[in-house]
């Protein structure tokens, strides 16, 4: 087995909560995370799998699956199944060379059904507040998706959903919880929702809550203070020097 070699240290100029989370813990994980070459480490299946599921989630989100009950569900399938397509035709080798169709990867009918069942109940929800106006575009919906970066430029993150209206920031998650567990905000993810509130604040939202959304049909929230906004991305800002300092020294 050929080992790759290292990534040259070297500063890195923005923070996104993955990062975050990686300083936090080991500054040589920041590294591999920012510059190691992806195309040496195969993706695992639950990424494909949870990039498939946002993908559904956003489609439902912008009023874009069907109206009626009955076809939502069947929409949501086929905007799986074709994400899921795209991403394990361009995945690595070796994750294409253990499974043989998007089919096989663990847990993939399982993960579709969840998501049609996320998606369905988020678009009708959408549907009946959008009553007979028409389904918005993905240029009309920047809170979508959308990725913001704070003014001094060091600190940056895409929001699945910023409900502006409704004062929150909303996460998808689409890994497997065990049965029981994720009831709750862990600690990385309000962090991540703090991280996110920080960043709406920047564009003059005001953030009260985040929450989770889970793959199996659980919500989470929190409640997000301007405080605790400020003092996470202080603390990210800080991360982020003190590793800048490192490679400099």
């Amino acid at each position: 087995m050929q080992i790759p070699t290292p990534p040259l240290p070297q500063a890195i100029h923005a923070v996104s909560p993955t990062l975050y989370e990686a300083l936090r813990t080991c500054k040589a994980k920041a590294l591999w995370t920012r510059f190691g070459p992806r195309q040496i480490i195969p993706e695992t299946p639950n990424a494909l799998l949870g990039t498939s599921f946002h993908k559904v989630m956003e489609v439902a989100a912008l009023g874009q699956l069907p109206a009626d009950e009955a076809a939502v569900t069947p929409a949501a399938r086929l905007v799986f199944d074709a994400e899921a397509q795209r991403t394990f035709e361009a995945a690595h080798p070796l994750l294409r060379g253990k499974y043989a169709t998007r089919e096989h990867l663990p847990n993939y009918f399982l993960q579709r059904e969840r998501a049609a069942a996320a998606a369905t109940r988020l678009s009708l929800a959408i549907h009946a507040q959008l009553g007979d106006a028409p389904a918005p575009s993905s240029g009309a919906a920047p809170s979508l998706e959308q990725t913001l970066t704070s003014a001094d430029g060091q600190l940056k993150g895409k929001i699945d959903w910023l409900k502006a209206a409704d004062h929150e920031v909303v996460d998808y998650k689409a890994g497997i919880v065990p049965q029981g567990e994720g009831l709750e905000v862990s600690d990385r993810e309000r962090r991540q929702l703090t991280f996110y509130a920080y960043l709406a604040h920047e564009r003059g939202h005001v953030i009260q809550k985040g929450t989770i959304v889970r793959s199996n049909g659980k919500t989470c929230s929190i409640q997000i203070t301007p405080q605790e906004a400020l003092a996470i991305a202080q603390d990210a800002r800080r991360a982020l020097a003190d590793y800048n300092q490192e490679v400099e020294s």
